[in-house]
């Protein structure tokens, strides 16, 4: 009582009817680990389980929780997840259960998955059931931070998928597919898988039809190099395991990253499949500004877009292009310097630019976005109504080639 006493003046416990809570974490920590040495896990269970209460349960299940290094936690957590124990039955706990299983799943990760599996059939049934959803998004956040263990990546994304098939395409913003894509950003993934380990389940995904327009996602965000999403880092904590944003590839690792999944993109861009060419090339289009922007990445992306301009011409690409250069400029402009032309763009703008009517037209007259600015041959940065100007130019421009193509009958018939 005197050692209780002390601690509570000293504001090192906290007071709680006829219990005694410890504040800081490394102590409490500490002292549970070593209860937990000395008090059979049969007494333990029986004290909490059936005296303590709905609220002691759950900070018992929160301490422990912290513990992963200790057996004795670790035992605790398998009995609980074990058939008939307390939080086996994850689709039908209430409001303490799910918290007392979101507080004991860092214990021991690989229990919670053999969990989930084991229940694979009813989570996949309660998706969509509309009353289960707060559920499911508790699962499947859980499947994402198990995720980030390179020994459990494949079991938990697998998992994920049949989640996502089940959603098709009805996802929020933290929803099962959101979650996959975010598994393949080069920063914040919230997963230490390796490379191999993410391309080896995209490429499974793109031979399989039902993921395959998920596959497409996740492979464009896999060559995205900035404004990423975060979404399996919201409530990152996980008990005391030391975590972070998740692989990190710097210099040569992100060359690697990147061409590997620019070369899958590459391949798909020159298959027969005509959705997914398009699909691709604009992809690989949409992403070309930042890529340009690493210097490693230009002998790549020039030979790539030589080769897809010979192979049916690169519209997205020529658009992509001349946004770039536009970007510069403007970039330029702000920052008072002399705008400079990189030669390597100017040489693919002459490459990539539409030779045709139609090309024109597709390239010109259906184009949209924020940088179709980029398109107006006289932009000119100083003009304080610089784009009313340049939108009137491309109006005009978009009329013009409208009669050209009313005088071809080969054009509007294509």
């Amino acid at each position: 009582a005197r050692t209780s006493n002390t601690l509570l003046e000293r504001q090192i416990a906290q007071q709680r009817g006829r219990w005694r809570a410890v504040l800081p974490h490394a102590i409490a920590n500490r002292l549970a680990a070593d209860a937990l040495r000395h008090i059979p896990v049969d007494e333990v269970l029986r004290t909490f389980e059936g005296n303590a209460g709905e609220r002691m349960l759950r900070s018992f299940s929160r301490r422990i929780g912290f513990l992963h290094t200790s057996p004795q936690a670790r035992e605790i957590s398998r009995r609980w997840l074990q058939p008939d124990g307390l939080l086996h039955k994850t689709m039908q706990l209430n409001g303490l259960g799910a918290a007392m299983l979101a507080n004991i799943a860092p214990i021991d990760c690989e229990i919670v998955l053999e969990c989930f599996e084991s229940q694979k059939t009813e989570i996949l049934a309660a998706v969509k059931d509309i009353r289960k959803q707060t559920e499911i998004r508790r699962v499947t956040s859980l499947i994402s931070k198990i995720a980030y263990e390179p020994e459990l990546f494949g079991r938990a994304i697998s998992l994920l998928l049949e989640i996502a098939d089940e959603v098709g395409d009805e996802d929020g913003h933290d929803g099962p597919r959101k979650r996959v894509c975010a598994l393949f950003q080069i920063r914040g993934s919230g997963t230490h898988a390796t490379l191999e380990q993410r391309v080896d389940v995209l490429e499974a995904c793109l031979a399989d039809s039902k993921r395959h327009g998920l596959a497409l996602n996740c492979l464009a965000t896999s060559l995205e190099t900035e404004n990423f999403e975060y979404t399996n880092l919201v409530d990152a904590d996980f008990g005391a395991r030391p975590r972070d944003y998740g692989a990190r590839p710097y210099g040569d690792e992100a060359i690697a990253w990147l061409s590997r999944f620019l070369n899958i993109a590459a391949q798909i861009a020159f298959s027969d499949d005509i959705s997914d060419r398009t699909a691709c090339r604009g992809v690989i289009a949409s992403q070309f500004g930042s890529l340009w922007g690493i210097e490693k990445m230009r002998p790549m992306l020039i030979e790539l877009a030589e080769k897809l301009s010979a192979d049916g011409g690169w519209l997205e690409g020529w658009r992509a292009v001349k946004g770039k250069v536009h970007y510069d400029k403007s970039r330029s402009s702000r920052e008072g310097k002399a705008a400079k032309d990189d030669p390597d763009l100017v040489k693919l703008c002459e490459l990539l630019a539409p030779s045709d009517l139609e090309g024109r037209v597709r390239a010109i007259a259906l184009a949209e976005g924020h940088r179709i600015f980029a398109l107006d041959e006289e932009f000119d940065l100083d003009d304080p109504k610089k784009y009313e100007a340049s939108g009137k130019r491309l109006a005009e421009e978009a009329f013009r080639l409208g009669q050209d193509v009313a005088a071809d009958s080969a054009v509007f018939d294509a």
